[in-house]
């Protein structure tokens, strides 16, 4: 078995960028990815991956120094211990555990609004594709031994940096410094700085955003009867994300997620002895309600004052 089968397309795996920590992702068959995509990659001796970014939705080229295997079981030991130590790559690792996560990503922009009132408009996620959520900020370079080759290395620079001058000027407005190159490659960017005057940005409102999607699809407006007993679990763990985030007015306001806890106080979840489901909707309900009537009072206060 040749060492580029150590890692088959669609194997989840971690890839390492310099400057930032082992990133879950996914290896590409490479006759899916976009040719855009793929123009950036240039022929080495050594095996060379184009894997997936989750979370943050990029392209990348690695060798098998910065890919690492996947282990599912450890990685939810290091999840439940906490060890992943931002918002963003805890996300990520949420997704590559979950299968479905990715394809909730994906639709999440068709159909998060359907029982919203109209509002602004955001801009689709396509699959695979860089959104505002996830512009990166500074350009890095993956690490990687140097190959026996005999390739100039300066003259892979000068390749480098010429692809880069000729970088759509749409793409370069989405981030703040061009991107980097592994051995001569371009690589796309990885998330971890955000544009601060966006709060839909921001790790509590992506995080309370999603649960509130993934909430959607088990009980927002299902009538008696149509939630299945095998899908509480899931509601008990949704609910429990949500009862342990941080809540503003604000949140309750941009994501709507009231709308849907609201459905689980009004249903009647019959036969759910062990997770109180609509207890505590209803009790998420009562504290938000409280928030709310806060919010408003300190408002006309602040207002109050100011005239």
């Amino acid at each position: 078995m040749g060492q580029q089968d150590l890692y088959p397309p669609g194997t989840v795996v971690f890839a390492k960028l310099k400057g930032y920590p082992w990133w879950p992702a996914k290896i590409e068959d490479e006759r899916t990815v976009p040719a855009r995509v793929m123009k950036q990659k240039t022929k080495t001796k050594t095996p060379v991956w184009t894997v997936f970014f989750f979370g943050s939705r990029d392209y990348g080229f690695f060798g098998p120094d910065s890919i690492r295997p996947f282990n599912k079981d450890a990685v939810e030991r290091d999840l439940k211990a906490k060890k992943f130590k931002t918002k963003d790559l805890e996300m990520a690792v949420r997704e590559a555990l979950d299968p479905n996560m990715e394809d909730d990503v994906d639709d999440e922009e068709q159909d998060e609004d359907d029982d919203a009132a109209p509002g602004p408009s955001r801009q689709k996620k396509g699959k695979k594709k860089k959104t505002p959520a996830s512009s990166a900020a500074s350009a890095v370079t993956a690490q990687k031994k140097t190959d026996d080759d005999g390739i100039d290395t300066q003259a892979k620079k000068k390749r480098a940096n010429d692809q880069v001058e000729h970088v759509d000027q749409k793409r370069r407005r989405k981030s703040v410094s061009e991107d980097s190159t592994i051995n001569g490659q371009k690589q796309q960017s990885m998330p971890e700085q955000r544009k601060a005057e966006d709060p839909n940005d921001s790790p509590e409102f992506k995080r309370l955003h999603h649960l509130r999607h993934r909430l959607q699809k088990l009980m927002y407006e299902k009538k008696q009867g149509d939630i299945p007993v095998e899908d509480y679990p899931k509601i008990s763990q949704l609910l429990k994300d949500v009862e342990a985030s941080p809540i503003t007015y604000d949140l309750l306001r941009r994501t709507k997620i009231g709308k849907v806890v609201k459905c689980g106080c009004s249903y009647d979840f019959v036969g759910d002895a062990e997770y109180n489901l609509n207890q505590r909707c209803q009790e998420m309900m009562r504290n938000w309600k409280a928030l709310f009537v806060d919010s408003k009072k300190e408002q006309q206060a602040t207002g109050g004052t100011s005239a």
